[in-house]
């Protein structure tokens, strides 16, 4: 049997930071209205709640994080005794109302009692955040424990957890505002025996990895059967997830005392507001169907007399395309979606940054063809942060397009109302090591089902980037992400290495992207004479005659009365796209630099100008949050044009009393709009250091003949005290006239006054002299 990696993720941090920033709510961005997200299920929410965020002390440094289960609605915690091991203060984290939020209450814990045999631990909450006693009884969400000895092979399993393994948190603070409860789906694979135990461990292909430990492994009923524990495989998150079954921690769960008021509920009752949606399935309206572009206000609307009706399948296959970026060395190969029919097209930044050319290949026929027709394009708009780009389609097979294309495109949903457990379509163009353009041209459009296992936030508090487990390929950066409407909800970005994350996706929110959409322009229709639409039933294969293309302007694309070279010049002037800024380096005062109180210094930062607009006039670098330092509210700050970099100072003064400070600023324009990204200015304020004593000194020596202990108190020109045991001993002074108390001799004391100023001289005392 190979050795079992432990999964539990030990995190190094020497400061200790507890508390908890207000959590913002999300920004309300606008949807379509016909978007009904499902939500969880009320036993699938109270496991949600149930399953907390473990970080562990000792002596005031952190040790570890992990994960652990209520089992009881009292505070009483199920974990691995690994996850606890070596710490004298363990913090509980609750989950709240959000989602895609850290947990949003803390608590301490005490241990009630271990199993290192079978590494399983028993807490209990007991304290609030800070360490103070519980003012009453808690009264949290808790699991319904299940029987892992009915459980069969293949028999589904659902894993809670705060594993780390897919965000890259650098410090405790940051553990604690960003990362957010995971789950991850997989089946029973086998059972592992220790010794006469038949079932001393549960096999899964459920992927986990550090900071699971001690989390939940539910049933398809939601009922606990065992705790995630550790992996037998060549890494984090790869090979087989060893799960210790429930039944074997029964002897702990019997140590929780019966409840006081047999009444009292165990268990998280949602609100109505929680209440579960019934899951919709997509059925095309007619009313839809003939409108593949995007709903949202922010975007134009098609004739609807522009498209035939598609099923799901044929728009997703007709709007997923192939995005080739070429240059003199490489071909880098991806994927987009249109969001607009007549030739915008959304993916990756980094996908087709600096390329010399950019391809875009549309599949209009069959299902396991590749792309048939081929335009080139140009990148309107992108935000380098946010790995986005807008693409327009200017020429078709080399030839530059006399009018827009009418293509099929996909419509704009709303990922915030994505939650955890919600399955997705991933659209994408897998590509094989090695191949050259023309092999990436024919590689025909991939789909893949999974769910949503995750929301990494930023520091905003918004969803920065949705988990799934929906399998991809290297070359799928840019592909689309789509919920069960088949509504488009985001990018694909660029693929962590599969050494960290192993069959996990991870995508864009399309609502990071509105900003962007809003630069397609409306298209003209006063001069527009559509031509008649043909009747077109809907079928799993549309023929090729009811399949408009690029080309077939007679019976799928309007014809254009105005000229050929006036329409693109009329038509397609974008609008200006947004300025950003992200940050580069610390050019002065690095992060915790140190200084003496009252010590003015000047922070400057490096920001790069990231956006696809310059800055405004006007711009200015303000104080947004944290402590300003006596630093002016603002400071101006020259334009920039994107590509370029500006420092940025800002005159500042350490504040008096010792400790760490920190203040945020972020660019802001004169109408008082922030943007770009922002940066923060940390350091610490030390004690203030000690004023040399210039004054003459003496060494003399006292010699303690009182056969104990004898304490010296000497008040003159400067004040000390000595502890001194039996013998000769040592000390400096200040030359002066002192009085002293001389203490020992089982308590009795001796005043006198003395003139300390010769070096050499030796006091002696003695019980005799008391």
């Amino acid at each position: 049997m190979k050795p079992l990696g432990y999964a539990f993720g030990i995190l190094a941090c020497s400061v200790i930071v507890f508390t908890l920033a207000e959590l913002a709510p999300a920004d309300a961005l606008s949807g379509p209205a016909q978007l009904t997200p499902m939500v969880l299920s009320a036993r699938e929410e109270v496991n949600r709640r149930a399953c907390v965020l473990i970080v562990t002390a000792r002596s005031g440094e952190i040790r570890g994080q992990g994960s652990g289960s209520v089992v009881d609605a009292r505070g009483y915690v199920l974990t691995n005794y690994h996850v606890i091991e070596g710490a004298d203060t363990f913090y509980i984290g609750v989950n709240g109302a959000r989602q895609d939020a850290p947990p949003e209450f803390w608590y301490q814990a005490e241990i009630i009692a271990t199993d290192r045999e079978w590494d399983l631990a028993l807490l209990h909450i007991t304290k609030d955040e800070w360490g103070h006693p519980l003012a009453g009884p808690l009264q949290l969400a808790s699991v319904e424990i299940g029987d892992s000895d009915t459980v069969q092979l293949q028999d589904s399993v659902v894993i809670w957890g705060y594993s780390w393994l897919w965000r890259k948190v650098r410090s405790l603070d940051e553990l604690k505002r960003i990362l957010t409860v995971t789950v991850t789906r997989g089946m029973i694979s086998g059972f592992e025996p220790v010794g006469d135990v038949a079932r001393a461990w549960m096999r899964s292909d459920a992927l986990i990895g550090p900071g699971n430990s001690g989390g939940l492994a539910l049933d398809d009923s939601g009922r606990m059967i065992g705790i995630p524990t550790a992996t037998v495989g060549p890494g984090a998150g790869q090979g087989i997830a060893m799960v210790r079954p429930i039944n074997l921690a029964r002897h702990l769960l019997a140590m929780i005392p019966p409840p006081l008021e047999p009444t009292a509920t165990a268990t998280f009752t949602p609100t109505p507001s929680e209440t579960p949606t019934p899951t919709t399935t997509f059925t095309p309206q007619p009313s839809e169907t003939p409108t593949p572009s995007p709903t949202s206000t922010a975007m134009p609307t098609p004739s609807p007399t522009s498209t035939p009706v598609l099923s799901r399948e044929e728009l997703v296959r007709h709007a997923c395309v192939r995005v080739l970026a070429k240059d003199d060395e490489q071909v880098r190969a991806g994927a987009g979606g249109v969001v607009d029919h007549h030739g915008y097209v959304l993916s990756s930044y980094r996908l087709v940054r600096d390329a010399g050319a950019v391809y875009v290949g549309v599949t209009m026929a069959r299902q396991d063809a590749a792309a048939e027709t081929w335009y080139q394009a140009e990148v309107t708009a992108w935000d380098e942060r946010l790995d986005l780009a807008l693409l327009r389609l200017t020429k078709e097979w080399g030839s530059p397009l006399i009018q827009p294309p009418s293509l099929y495109s996909f419509r704009i949903g709303d990922s915030d109302a994505l939650h955890l457990l919600d399955p997705l379509t991933i659209c994408d163009y897998g590509r094989q090591p090695d191949q050259d353009f023309e092999q990436l041209m024919r590689v025909p459009v991939v789909m893949s089902e999974g769910m949503v296992t995750a929301f990494e936030i930023s520091e905003d508090q918004r969803r920065a980037w949705i988990w799934t487990d929906a399998a991809t390929l290297p070359g799928s950066m840019g592909g689309i992400a789509l919920d069960q409407e088949g509504m488009m909800i985001g990018i694909i970005g660029d693929m962590p290495t599969t050494d960290d994350v192993p069959g996990l996706t991870r995508v864009r929110p399309i609502n990071l992207a509105r900003q962007l959409l809003t630069v397609i322009p409306s298209m003209p229709t006063e001069t527009a004479t559509p031509a008649p639409t043909p009747t077109v039933t809907e079928t799993p294969s549309p023929t090729p005659s009811s399949t408009p293309t690029p080309t077939e302007t007679a019976t799928a694309t309007p014809t254009w009365t105005s000229t050929p070279a006036a329409t693109p010049t009329a038509t397609y002037t974008p609008t200006p796209c947004l300025p950003n800024a992200s940050f580069v380096a610390d050019v002065s005062v690095p992060d915790d630099s140190v200084w003496q109180p009252g010590t003015p210094f000047t922070k400057v930062w490096r920001m790069r100008s990231s956006g696809c607009a310059p800055w405004p006039p006007g711009t200015r670098w303000v104080f947004v949050s944290g402590t300003r330092m006596d630093a002016p509210q603002s400071v101006e700050v020259e334009s920039a044009v994107p590509g370029t970099t500006v420092d940025i100072g800002v005159p500042m003064r350490a504040p008096d009393a010792p400790g760490t400070y920190q203040g945020n600023w972020q660019l802001q324009t004169a109408d008082g709009r922030r943007f770009g990204e922002q940066a923060y200015v940390r350091i610490i304020v030390s004690a203030p250091t000690p004023t040399p004593d210039t004054r003459p000194q003496v060494s003399i020596t006292v010699r303690n003949d009182t056969g104990g202990s004898l304490t010296l108190k000497l008040s003159g020109p400067a004040e000390y005290t000595f502890k001194l045991t039996p013998g000769d001993h040592s000390i400096r002074v200040v030359v002066g006239e002192y009085r002293y108390e001389a203490i020992g001799c089982g308590g009795s004391v001796k005043r006198d006054t003395i003139f300390l100023g010769l070096p050499g001289d030796v006091w002696r005392f003695w019980c005799e002299r008391f």
